[in-house]
């Protein structure tokens, strides 16, 4: 007969922590010897933070579900970040080169779904010898984008695919995020999730609102490797540039 382990239920509120993060910590660390710890996230919670859990906690999330958790990719899956758990993309062109070194491009994206980012892949197309670049992801508090994930700095001296495993972000759902991307070199370019030139950018920097796809003059990063923070209204959209990466998730 199999053993029956009491569960203990972490709910985010006063006491436990009014963040996320707060009660996947404090169920990181029940005594597995004695008990097993998920964390609850009841529907009511305002909250729009978000949080890691490299040990793989279990996460119940009912905002915006009513009675049963939206679940997204997690372990054991592959999905194009930005996307609905896509598993590939039509064949799209590549990216445009930015404008300056250490200037990053962001483009916002809605997720609707509790899905993990850990191990991420990408294609340089055109290379930069001896330089990097660096791929991440940025919630979205009120006008401050913070580096929730992201690769740390991927060669560009020669093209092919570049993969990168960093601690887990789970990405909460009913959100908005930013995928971001720099490069310390105005050379490199990857393998694009969208089509050519003169459509998608059109669209999204033209007709999309303000600082929801374009670049960022202002916060800037270092060899190649994006800020830890970013203040949204930096972003100034471009109606020039081809700018979301095939990212490829793997879990």
């Amino acid at each position: 007969m199999a053993e029956i382990t009491p569960l203990n239920v972490i709910i985010p509120d006063s006491y436990v922590g009014p963040n996320l993060q707060a009660a996947v910590n404090q169920a990181t660390g029940v005594s597995p010897q004695t008990t097993k710890a998920a964390v609850w996230i009841p529907a009511t919670y305002a909250g729009i933070d978000t949080y890691s859990n490299p040990s793989n906690i279990p996460v119940f999330d009912m905002r915006g579900t009513g009675s049963t958790p939206t679940l997204g990719c997690q372990s054991g899956c592959s999905y194009v970040l930005g996307t609905p758990d896509l598993p590939w993309v039509p064949a799209g062109g590549n990216t445009s080169a930015l404008s300056s070194a250490n200037q990053g491009a962001f483009s916002r994206f809605y997720n609707n779904a509790t899905r993990s980012v850990s191990k991420v892949c990408l294609q340089v197309t055109t290379a930069s010898a001896g330089g990097n670049l660096d791929v991440g992801v940025y919630s979205v508090s009120g006008s401050t984008g913070t580096l929730v994930w992201h690769s740390g700095a991927l060669s560009t001296t020669s093209t092919g695919v570049q993969c990168a495993t960093s601690p887990t972000a789970v990405l909460s759902p009913n959100q908005n995020y930013y995928i971001g991307w720099m490069a310390d070199n105005t050379t490199v370019t990857m393998a694009s999730a969208t089509g050519t030139a003169g459509n998608v950018d059109v669209i999204l920097g033209g007709i999309g609102a303000a600082n929801t796809y374009g670049l960022n003059a202002t916060d800037v990063g270092t060899g190649g490797v994006l800020p830890g923070t970013i203040t949204i209204t930096n972003i100034t959209n471009s109606t020039t540039k081809l700018l979301i990466p095939w990212l490829q998730v793997f879990n």
